[in-house]
């Protein structure tokens, strides 16, 4: 008698591809306080995974949250860098990244392109990529207390934003293209190394109300800051300015408590 022919055993490489994912999800989830974060994302769209101590993102978790995210918190973790299709959450609204080790960040954050809020403070980053100036529906960006040194020049593409916080740098000039900024209300650049402020800056930033100059070496202010905005409000401490010669300048009245934080 003839032998039966034998069943053909499946393909061991598809087998591995089909259960890639799942695998990678089920390492994530096998972390206690981690598993339930992950499991109520794929409900919600919000995952916190704050204070985890994570030095790196399994890239697994990217494609299995990718189109549902919509809130993402990995602030006081140990990154030192985002996966290079990290731009994959595409969903994102919500992005913070505070208090790691990052140096940079991938091409792929200009793929956010729903992104409203991103916070990047208390990190080693250098610069910033030029993607994340195609950020069209950010509204507030937060990069204190980094190593900046200098600013792209697109970042006037920002057309909505309403904060910027560049606190706590090593910015030596501010480019004028941040008159572009026609949303902006409040821009914070306390702890840099500035010596002056472009007149420019209120070319466009008609709703600039807030501005913060401390500890900077800024001799002194474009009158069109404080004639062409409605700038209310106006920190200048540990700056070398003239104080009588800034009291004179036209719009002061309309600024308050600027005399009080003048160094």
């Amino acid at each position: 008698m003839g032998q039966k022919p034998s069943k053909s055993a499946p393909d061991s490489g598809s087998k591995r591809k089909s259960l890639s994912k799942p695998k990678a999800l089920d390492a994530w989830r096998s972390h206690g306080p981690t598993k339930v974060a992950v499991e109520r994302a794929q409900r919600t769209g919000v995952l916190n995974l704050s204070t985890r101590k994570l030095s790196r993102l399994d890239p697994g978790l990217l494609p299995t949250l990718a189109s549902r995210l919509t809130s993402l918190d990995l602030a006081a973790n140990r990154l030192e860098a985002l996966p290079d299709d990290f731009g994959q959450l595409v969903a994102l609204k919500y992005l913070n990244i505070a208090s790691n080790r990052l140096h940079g960040l991938p091409v792929s954050i200009g793929q956010l392109q729903h992104l409203e809020t991103l916070n990047l403070g208390h990190n080693q980053l250098t610069l910033l990529p030029v993607g994340l100036t195609t950020l069209a529906r950010l509204k507030q960006l937060v990069v204190a207390h980094n190593h900046l040194r200098q600013l792209p020049l697109e970042i006037g593409n920002l057309k909505r934003l309403r904060l910027l916080d560049l606190s706590h740098n090593q910015l030596t000039e501010i480019p004028a293209s941040l008159g572009f900024l026609v949303d902006l209300e409040e821009l914070n650049l306390d702890h840099n190394a500035l010596k002056q402020v472009p007149a420019d800056l209120a070319a466009h930033t008609k709703r600039l109300r807030v501005l913060r100059l401390c500890h900077n070496a800024v001799g002194q202010i474009p009158n069109a800051l404080l004639t062409d905005t409605p700038l209310a409000f106006l920190e200048l401490e540990a700056n070398p300015i003239d104080l009588k010669d800034f009291h004179a300048m036209p719009g002061y009245p309309e600024v308050s408590d600027a005399s009080s934080y003048m160094g």
